[in-house]
């Protein structure tokens, strides 16, 4: 399939999702930034991580806008080549818990890869077996240049769309409400913008 013929039918499935949709513009009352400082101007949020030592896991935005179902989309760029961090949490036992990350340039671990995109599930169990399944895949990213993202929760499968790339990973996991919707990035700035929540269920 070339690029074109797959461009169009991600593009005819995601208007397909949000035909029976509830769109929803987070409000300054659904963020919530976690160790990093973050502005506004002109439809952009700048997101700038902490450099206290404490810090490791760097800044998140959070969007808390709860779904069972739908789509998450936004766009994102940084100024320099770093990881952005994609995260679903639910709330099964009274405490916030991650179901999935999705990393943007970066892998997990002591030898972290650039130019691929991570998928992770999480089972929560213990933290020797945190991590359900993985799957890691080929993408470049720039640093500077735009990139339209969007996830989309169905039943068991989770499908993330990336500019003309698309991945998806099937888990129970994906079954459980999506309280909140984090970005993250471990060091310097990240941009957004066009942050919506598509609500199915």
């Amino acid at each position: 399939m070339n690029m074109k013929n797959f461009s169009i039918m991600a593009f005819i499935a995601i208007f397909n999702s949000l035909l029976f949709s509830e769109e929803i513009i987070p409000s300054e009352s659904q963020i919530q930034v976690l160790r990093g400082k973050m502005s506004v101007s002109e439809g952009i949020q700048t997101t700038s991580a902490s450099q206290t030592s404490d810090d490791s896991h760097g800044a998140v935005t959070y969007y808390k806008i709860p779904f069972n179902e739908g789509t998450f989309s936004f766009s994102w760029k940084v100024d320099q080549k770093q990881g952005v961090t994609l995260i679903l949490d639910s709330k099964p036992n009274g405490k916030d818990t991650h179901i999935c990350k999705v990393i943007m340039d970066g892998t997990v671990g002591k030898k972290t890869k650039q130019n691929v995109v991570t998928m992770m599930t999480y089972n929560g169990s213990t933290r020797e077996k945190k991590t359900a399944q993985k799957k890691v895949e080929p993408l470049a990213f720039i640093a500077g240049q735009w990139n339209i993202t969007s996830i989309t929760v169905e039943g068991d499968k989770a499908t993330v769309h990336i500019n003309d790339n698309s991945f998806t990973m099937t888990s129970e996991l994906f079954k459980r409400q999506i309280m909140k919707v984090g970005i993250g990035t471990g060091k310097g700035t990240i941009f957004t913008k066009d942050v919506i929540v598509n609500k199915m269920k």
